[in-house]
Formats: C-alpha cells, structure tokens, sequence
C-alpha cells in the first residue's frame, strides 16, 4: 500500500528527525498549517489568477454546471435575442435567467432586470406595491405642481 511514512522524499524541513508527511513537512506541522488556512490562502490566491487569467473558460463552465447550457446553446441564446435582455430590450451583459423549483432555463436577462425579477418571483405583490406607491408619487407631483 505503497511507501512508509518514513520513506516518502526527503526529511521534513521543519523537523528532520521526524518522518516525512506532505509538502515537505512532518505531520504536526502539516496539520498545523492545514488547520489554520495557510495551505487554504495559497490555493484561493491561485484560483483567483487563474479566474482572472480565463474568465470565458470560467464562465463557460459555470453555465454549464449550473444550467446545463454548452457555449454552442447559450450563443444560440444570444442570438435570438439579438444581444439584448428579454425584459427591458437593452444591450448590456446577459445573465441566465432560470427557475429554481425546476431549474429550466426561461432566457437571458440583464443584470437589473434579473435581479427585479427574482424578487418579484419570491414576492408576487411587490408589484402591485410598486405599482400603488408610483401612484402616489405621481399624485403627489401633480399636487405640488
């Protein structure tokens, strides 16, 4: 099942009486480390620049993991929208718009239009809150004016 502790690379230089762990470390200093996120800074560190570096890539893959949605069908997307967000018709960034009870995808919104959607969604009558209280503001403006 392998090699001994012992035998695993060269000692530890931390302390090299002891036998080798991982990374060049004994045990107890391995899991010190590990234990107060010094190996987890490194990693998030690395996986930012690697997230800057290929940003498409990584979006590509989150469209795909959480929508199910190759390139190919989200350029489709775009496509038939001509670019533009489905709600408000304006050329800006797209994002996925799903439901979550089924997770199918409905289509692409802005960023705005996607958010105000979402909340409408968990809220049904925040429209007609907004509706009443644009009402009232217009009442108030012909009042005043």
């Amino acid at each position: 099942m392998g090699r001994v502790k012992s035998q695993r690379g060269a000692p530890p230089t931390c302390h090299p009486d002891r036998p080798y762990f991982a990374s060049g470390l004994c045990d107890p200093c391995y899991q010190r480390r590990r234990r107060t996120g010094e190996f987890r800074l490194r990693k998030n560190e690395s996986n930012r620049k690697f997230s800057r570096a290929n940003r498409d890539r990584v979006r590509e893959y989150h469209r795909r993991y959480a929508y199910g949605l190759e390139p190919a069908d989200y350029q489709a997307m775009v496509m038939q929208q001509s670019g533009r967000c489905k709600i408000c018709k304006e050329e800006k960034p797209l994002c996925v718009d799903h439901c979550h009870d089924t997770g199918t995808v409905r289509g692409l919104l802005c960023r705005r239009c996607n958010g105000f959607f979402g909340a409408v969604e968990r809220c049904p009558e925040i429209v007609t809150n907004i509706a009443e209280y644009l009402q009232l503001a217009l009442r108030i403006k012909q009042w005043n004016s």
